[in-house]
Order: structure tokens, then C-alpha cells, then sequence
């Protein structure tokens, strides 16, 4: 049975592809078929392959299916299927998100019996210095002479990996929890979504991130979720720090050292779609300007004598 919760992945570039872009301006029907077949995908954890059944299901005819085979977005694997181009390269697999899930629930159980284990810790621990105060008392008034301090405090069990007997999960979530600026709903709820998350260190920023725009007046309070809801939904991720995104050139330079260099009737538009797509892969401005250059004036292969 597919599970609810997740979400597939899609390239911050996408939007500078040229495969997608041309799909997009050609056959808009395909392009939003192939974005429901990654939710599909996704959601039944098919690791990219999707069966005839699948297809009727999402609405596909076949003129649509060969639109998306021929532009590569899509691959026939045979049988009545096809397979996303690269969905494993981006998504997780079945066995990833199965082994995901049996860790998060394995952590779940550890914490709760971690939870249980000092909840009775905390109630022996009451009892005892109570029952410690009422001798002490007793002994002070049947001889005031007496140290009043016979009975030494209760220290508590020191667990591994910190002095404290505290989990690095739950110093972490201390931390969370002390720089989140609003303290509402269950603080034991958000601490059982937190432990079951990845990069713990990176929520601990963004919730100082959270406090930092409501100090800053950026955001309002009340209109800070409780952190159930802010892990839950998450809305963490809106403060984390932004991937770096790559520089580009100044129309200017473009135009002197693109523009100029390409023959006449050159679609400039694309010559540029190309530039940016180069050099958002990493290509120096220089590079991604020579290979533009050289792909819109192909060597004419007769040579002069």
C-alpha cells in the first residue's frame, strides 16, 4: 500500500533545461504527464517504472507516451511500460524508503522507551527526596544538634554519550526547542518528530532562524505555527540556507562576447538558454561562450586547396 507522506524530486534547474523547456513550449499535455508520473512513481515507490495499468490510471494515451519517449523524458522498458528517464539518479528506490522507514520506527521505539524509562526515573525521584525531606524533618526536631544532612541527595543515572545521561537527539532537540520563538502544543509531539528527521544540527539552525525573523520583525508571532506543526509540515525547510546559486554574465558582456560572434539569423534566445544551462553546470563564462559560439558556426568541412 503506497504511503501518503513523501514527496519526489525535482531539479532547482529544471526550469533552465532544454529538453523540458522544449516539451513544455511543444506539448504541454506531455510535460504535465510526465510530472504526475513522478508522483505516481513516487508515491507507489515503482523506483521509475510505470506498467500499462499506470498509464490508463494517470490518463496517458499513446501519442502522449511517444511524445515523452521520443524527447528521452520517458524510456520503453517493454511490456506496456515505461521507465522515467534518471528517476533513481534523483529519487530514492523501494529498498531505500523501506530501510528509511524501518530506522525511523526503530528510533521511535528507542525513544519512547528512553522517554517511559525517565518518566519513572523522575517519579522514583520525587518519591525518594520527599520521603528524604520527611526524615530530615523528623530527625531535625528530635535533635537539633544533629547534621541535618545525614542523607546524601539522589543523584541521577548517568546514561551514555553525555554527562547528563541525555541523548546527542535530545541535547539537540533542547537546543531546538530553547531557540524556537513560540511554545505552544505538545512539546513531547515535537520532539517525537524530530528525532525520526535527518541533519537534527540543521533544524536546531533553522529554528534560530525562526526566532532571528520574529526578533527582527520580519514575521509576526502569532503567526508562528507550534513546532509539531512546523516539523511536520516542513515548513523547517523554508529556513535553511539556500543552495548557492551560480553567477551569470551582464546582457552586455553577453552581447560582446555571445551575440557578436553569431552568424546572422542565430535564434539568440536559445544561444543564451544554452549559455545559461553551461554555466549553471559549472562552465567558466569564457568556456560556456566558446562552446556557443562553435555549436552555431558548425566548420565547414570542405577545405580550400
Amino acid at each position: 500500500m503506497a504511503g501518503r507522506t513523501g514527496y519526489a524530486q525535482l531539479s532547482n534547474g529544471l526550469w533552465l533545461n532544454d529538453k523540458a523547456n522544449e516539451l513544455l513550449d511543444t506539448n504541454q499535455r506531455a510535460f504535465g504527464m510526465w510530472v504526475m508520473s513522478l508522483s505516481y512513481a513516487s508515491d507507489n515507490m515503482t523506483d521509475g517504472v510505470l506498467n500499462a495499468r499506470a498509464l490508463r490510471r494517470l490518463g496517458c494515451d499513446d501519442r502522449t507516451r511517444d511524445a515523452l519517449i521520443e524527447c528521452g523524458m520517458w524510456e520503453d522498458a517493454g511490456d506496456g511500460c515505461v521507465r522515467i528517464h534518471d528517476y533513481l539518479k534523483h529519487n530514492m528506490s523501494r529498498e531505500q524508503v523501506e530501510g528509511r522507514r524501518g530506522k525511523t520506527a526503530e528510533r521511535v521505539r528507542r525513544h519512547r522507551e528512553n522517554d517511559v524509562t525517565q518518566d519513572v526515573t523522575q517519579d522514583v525521584t520525587r518519591y525518594v527526596t520527599q520521603e528524604n525531606d520527611v526524615t530530615e524533618r523528623v530527625t531535625f526536631n528530635q535533635n537539633q544538634n544533629q547534621n541535618q544532612n545525614n542523607n546524601p541527595p539522589l543523584t541521577p543515572p548517568i546514561g551514555e554519550g553525555t554527562q547528563t545521561g541525555m541523548l546527542t537527539e535530545d541535547l539537540l532537540f533542547e537546543e531546538a526547542w530553547e531557540a524556537y520563538p513560540r511554545h505552544t502544543g505538545s512539546k513531547r509531539g515535537a520532539r517525537s518528530l524530530f528525532v525520526t528527521m535527518d541533519e537534527l544540527p540543521s533544524i536546531v539552525e533553522a529554528a534560530r532562524e525562526m526566532r532571528r525573523r520574529v526578533d527582527a520583525g520580519e514575521l509576526e508571532a502569532r503567526y508562528v505555527p507550534s513546532m509539531s506543526k512546523w516539523l511536520e509540515n516542513g515548513a523547517y525547510r523554508d529556513c535553511m540556507p539556500k543552495p548557492s546559486k551560480p553567477e551569470f554574465p551582464e546582457p552586455g558582456w553577453v552581447q560582446s562576447h555571445v551575440f557578436a560572434h553569431l552568424p546572422d539569423g542565430c535564434d539568440t534566445f536559445q544561444a543564451q538558454r544554452r549559455l545559461w544551462a553551461l554555466i549553471r553546470d559549472g562552465t567558466t563564462w569564457d568556456a560556456a561562450a566558446a562552446t556557443v559560439i562553435a555549436e552555431n558556426n558548425p566548420t565547414d568541412e570542405r577545405t580550400e586547396e
